[in-house]
């Protein structure tokens, strides 16, 4: 029988899905892009997928109104605080199915220092917000701010990780 994955990040799904086909030999999965969560969410429900990669807060909020049920967490530390009863997906033994998202606020190059300074301190005094944090944690981003030079050594560490992925996984650009 075959199996519906989506997945907003393209990559991931396709690496997730390439590697659950190995390790379930004679299950076929089909990627399958969807217009973003609210989409693959619909499409769950009706049976156009059959599984799909969600944000913390969207699987949560399907959930707990019967839409989804949710068979495994992506969590690089751990089962999640919001739903502690589902095993992770290194757990299920996918112990390589582990992202840590990230969102950040880049401005185009030869921005001048002082506009870059003032965006960077707007944003670090947002991130100290209780309420902000709170929303990024259940987004499943809890906040974690770096300097500007520790966010471009991430953006930096992540072009190569994922380059090597999607080359290792003879993934053709779109």
């Amino acid at each position: 029988m075959p199996y519906s994955v989506g997945s907003v990040v393209d990559v991931f799904g396709r690496i997730v899905a390439a590697d659950m086909a190995k390790q379930w030999k004679g299950t076929i999965l089909n990627e399958s892009k969807s217009g973003g969560n609210p989409q693959m969410t619909s499409d769950l429900s009706t049976g156009l997928l059959t599984a799909t990669f969600l944000s913390a807060n969207q699987a949560l909020a399907q959930s707990q109104t019967g839409i989804i049920r949710i068979i495994a967490a992506i969590n690089n530390e751990g089962r999640s605080k919001y739903f502690p009863e589902v095993p992770t997906m290194a757990e299920q033994g996918f112990p390589d199915a582990q992202v840590t998202p990230w969102f950040g606020i880049v401005v185009p190059r030869g921005t001048p220092e002082p506009i870059a300074d003032r965006i960077s301190k707007a944003l670090d005094t947002a991130l100290a917000n209780p309420d902000v944090q709170q929303k990024l944690d259940l987004a499943g981003c809890p906040p974690k701010p770096a300097s500007r030079a520790e966010f471009a050594a991430s953006i930096k560490a992540d072009i190569a990780l994922w380059a090597k992925v999607v080359k290792d996984a003879g993934i053709p650009p779109d």
